[in-house]
């Protein structure tokens, strides 16, 4: 029987979040010429109609289409911007909020936008405030995976946020949600409040690829003490703006933190860990799964606006010994349905999600680097620095 090995070494080594990204373009939307967005997503622009350009409140908006062949990670901005393929738009005024959601490449208009002659204010990021409030959503459509929030920064390429009854255009500036494990404490998004309640080594998988010989793929595995009834973590995403200088500019997360809008309580997921092998299959870890370690978002309720950090707690006190006499491994997901700007009513239209990935690679191992995987790699009370195992292929 083909053996193969699941080997654990302790490394000194750091890993970088995020590619360098191509300088910046601006170009048109095939589809909807005129409809005018920057290649680098920093910028979505959304017309005004402009069959009556003195009043008239009907808002028109579209968007380009992009390259799709990109293998960055789950949640960095060069994964992400690439991937903006749905979008919901929110303007709100007083009791009074409308919205409108529509797909890549079509034109979508969102009708009963308070404005005046002589202009309302929509500088707020949330409802309910002195002035107006706008936001917009953008994401993986099959899922409705949130992976960029934008606000209004520009009317008529004037930086204001005052929209009058005659203006032509709204611009929107887009900030992408990142996250990554890492084997550097201090750059993962994953954390523990102690920092004696967890070690992080690297996961060295060793698989037998049939006729392609031997691969190796490696992944931050967070290591957690056993008998323990609340180890305090937590996940951080960040807002990534403009590429400076070769670093991105982040946004203040309290420039979005009343946006987004809790629908329901978060919920957390343990699977067998696995990450992609190709044609829709997977190299699974021969390994003792964990089912008795638990796991539970203690923030982010229904009604409430999404506090970030994601904050867990996690019961050991139970773990047991489920097949060896180590203890199994499980990859660690989380979703958190969410609403922009107001709750809203299930029929009018879809809720988003916060997760730290999108579509199946949601539940793959994270590797900090290259992997599409947002699934986070944990382990109890571990001792040993090499494990041999049978890996498997499904």
């Amino acid at each position: 029987m083909t053996k193969n090995f699941f080997t654990i070494l302790i490394l000194l080594l750091s890993v970088s979040f995020f590619a360098c990204p191509p300088p910046p373009e601006v170009a048109e939307d095939p589809y909807n010429p005129g409809i005018v967005y920057s290649n680098d997503w920093r910028f979505i622009t959304v017309f005004l109609d402009a069959d009556n350009p003195v009043i008239d409140d009907t808002i028109s908006i579209g968007v380009g289409s992009v390259n799709y062949n990109n293998s960055a990670r789950a949640l960095t901005p060069d994964i992400s911007k690439p991937r903006l393929e749905y979008f919901e738009v929110c303007f709100s005024y007083g009791p009074d909020t409308v919205r409108s959601t529509w797909e890549i490449g079509r034109r979508a208009n969102i009708d009963g936008v308070h404005r005046t002659f002589e202009g309302t204010d929509y500088s707020l990021t949330y409802a309910g405030g002195v002035t107006g409030g706008a936001i917009l959503f953008a994401g993986w459509k099959e899922d409705k995976t949130l992976l960029a929030i934008g606000k209004l920064v520009k009317v008529d390429d004037e930086e204001t946020t005052v929209i009058k009854s005659n203006s032509v255009h709204v611009t929107f500036e887009i900030f992408t949600l990142t996250a990554a494990a890492s084997l550097d404490s201090s750059l993962s998004s994953f954390k523990t409040t102690s920092e004696q309640d967890m070690s992080i080594i690297n996961a060295v998988i060793i698989h037998n690829a049939y006729n392609s010989g031997t691969g190796r793929a490696s992944f931050p595995l967070y290591i957690l003490p056993p008998g323990r009834t609340d180890i305090k973590a937590n996940y951080e995403f960040k807002l990534a703006g403009n590429y400076v200088n070769k670093k991105y500019v982040y946004a203040d997360w309290d420039d979005f933190k009343n946006s987004i809008i809790v629908a329901s309580s978060g919920v957390t997921e343990k699977r067998e860990a696995r990450y992609p092998a190709g044609n829709g299959r997977y190299w699974y870890a021969d390994y003792a799964v964990d089912t008795t370690t638990k796991v539970k978002i203690t923030n982010n309720y229904e009604g409430g606006v999404l506090q970030n950090p994601v904050e867990f707690s996690i019961n050991t006190e139970n773990t047991n010994h489920p097949v060896r006499t180590e203890n199994g491994l499980f990859t660690l997901a989380f979703s958190i349905p969410v609403y922009a700007l107001v709750p809203y009513e299930a029929n009018e239209t879809e809720m988003w999600h916060i997760r730290p990935g999108f579509k199946s690679f949601y539940y793959n191992i994270d590797n900090g680097m290259d992997s599409t995987g947002g699934g986070l790699l944990i382990g109890v009370d571990l001792q040993d620095t090499e494990l041999e195992i049978n890996a498997k292929w499904g």
